[in-house]
């Protein structure tokens, strides 16, 4: 009998893709790679000019809506005894589930970030398809002072993921999202400091490896102005919040989802 190994090693030969896979032949113990073909792959991008490389429009709705979103990003604590909190580990993809007794938070009806406690509002916007989902949170340990960021890289699905310490700056780094069709943004006091436009679907640019460069020191220098203490990437960090399948605790545009249990959880309850 043989006993088949799925690596998920990938290969790609010019026109198919090829995923490899180790073969043991238990009698023998000899081992062997083999390669299956998994689909034919369409011309490379590199074919493409860049007035050619397709266009991405971002599908939500975030121009003119600042009341819209303002209600939308409302957290109700009403009737609520218990927060449930994201709590990043710096440099690790994985977060802790906190459950903070909202007593403690002298807060009234709705959740309002707390800089001294390190507890930021986030949400999760779909994207692709208009259906309006916003998904809300609370994160504690992303250590920002003022402002927020916010970007269209949030894997898997790509969604806008936004992070701040209050709506105002929130709705700011949506809009400047949409403006650029996609990207990365860091904003304060109204103000954004920093952007990086990624126009193909949000994901990827055209333009040159120097200007993004360029752009992504900016960012950081942005960084620097709004989470002085932060001592890893938030960017990273915050595009693997929305990765529902690393435990503990991660966002969705549907809301935060429990990986250990495999279910939706209510922010307070």
């Amino acid at each position: 009998w043989v006993r088949l190994l799925a690596y998920g090693n990938y290969y790609f030969t010019g026109k198919f893709l090829f995923k490899a896979h180790e073969i043991s032949v238990a009698s023998s113990q000899m081992y062997k790679t083999v390669y299956t073909p998994v689909c034919e792959v369409p011309p490379s991008p590199n074919q493409y000019t860049p007035q050619d490389a397709p266009s991405y429009d971002c599908h939500f709705d975030c121009n003119n809506c600042t009341a819209k979103f303002f209600k939308s990003f409302n957290i109700s604590l009403e009737n609520k005894t218990q927060l449930n909190v994201i709590e990043i580990i710096p440099n690790n993809l994985e977060t802790n589930h906190l459950k903070i007794n909202i007593s403690a938070l002298n807060l009234d009806k709705s959740f309002i970030p707390s800089i001294d406690e390190d507890l930021l509002k986030i949400a999760v916007i779909e994207r692709h398809h208009n259906l309006g989902n916003i998904g809300l949170g609370v994160v504690k340990g992303l250590k920002l002072k003022s402002g927020a960021i916010a970007t269209t890289v949030a894997h898997d699905s790509h969604n806008l993921i936004v992070c701040g310490t209050n709506d105002t700056d929130m709705i700011l780094a949506c809009n400047e999202i949409k403006r650029l069709g996609g990207g990365i943004v860091v904003v304060k006091n109204g103000l954004v400091l920093a952007s990086l436009s990624l126009e193909i679907a949000g994901l990827i640019t055209n333009r040159s490896a120097d200007e993004v460069i360029n752009d992504l020191v900016k960012l950081h220098a942005a960084i620097d102005k709004i989470a002085p203490s932060i001592n890893f990437n938030p960017f990273l960090t915050l595009s693997f919040l929305s990765l529902p399948v690393i435990p503990d605790i991660k966002i969705t545009d549907k809301g935060l989802f429990n990986v250990k249990t495999f279910e939706f959880i209510n922010i307070a309850e």
